[in-house]
């Protein structure tokens, strides 16, 4: 998985109807990005991915109206292996 795959997922998606690039480094060893795409029906979904040879960090934020309806990202207490979704 690299940056470039997670923006191509975006842009294919029915679901999104723009993305803003807010950060953005696709130079190894590590590849970092931030980005803010508006969905349909006022969705906003926040990413946040940084991905190097031996990890993987993520943070998936989506909101509407303002408020946080759901987040996905992996939980301090068990890092690597739990995630929260709600």
């Amino acid at each position: 998985m690299t940056v470039a795959h997670i923006l191509a997922d975006l842009s294919s998606s029915d679901l999104v109807v723009d993305i803003k690039i807010l950060d953005i480094n696709i130079e190894p060893p590590v590849q970092s990005l931030r980005v803010k795409s508006i969905l349909k029906k006022g969705y906003v979904l926040q990413v946040t991915e940084s991905i190097g040879i031996d990890f993987r960090r993520y943070s998936y934020h989506l909101q509407k109206g303002g408020q946080e309806v759901g987040q996905c990202s992996p939980l301090e207490k068990h890092k690597n292996i739990s995630i929260s979704c709600t």
